[in-house]
């Protein structure tokens, strides 16, 4: 069972020290990874982001755009749960690799994070 935090915290990260060195060959030498990272946290959420998520009659609607259930706390080993702290860095990550993807000269769209609004 994987854990979903790593990959916000990780975009974060990065882009956290660019922003506060300016460096862009290490920007450059991360700017692959990001853009995996970004593109797979978009996949984990494109799996609560179906009809069944959508409709605001259904229980699951709660857990509409967030990332699937993991194990991001050890204790959670046992029953895989939704770890709100996953889509925290969720989102520090998609925003950050904004700040990654105009340091790279390329535009803030790889984050997508407009295009998946949470409800």
């Amino acid at each position: 069972m994987p854990e979903h935090d790593s990959h916000g915290e990780y975009i974060w990260a990065v882009a956290n020290y660019y922003r506060c060195t300016h460096d862009r060959e290490f920007l450059k030498s991360h700017w692959p990874r990001v853009q995996k990272a970004v593109a797979y946290i978009q996949s984990l959420r494109a799996k609560r982001m179906t009809d069944e998520y959508a409709d605001a009659t259904s229980p699951k609607h709660a857990f509409y755009g967030l990332v699937p259930e993991s194990i991001s706390h050890e204790g959670y080993s046992a029953k895989p749960m939704h770890s709100y702290w996953d889509d925290f860095f969720v989102l520090l990550g998609l925003k950050g690799g904004g700040v990654v993807g105009a340091g790279e000269g390329g535009p803030a769209v790889p984050c997508r994070v407009e295009r998946c609004p949470v409800r």
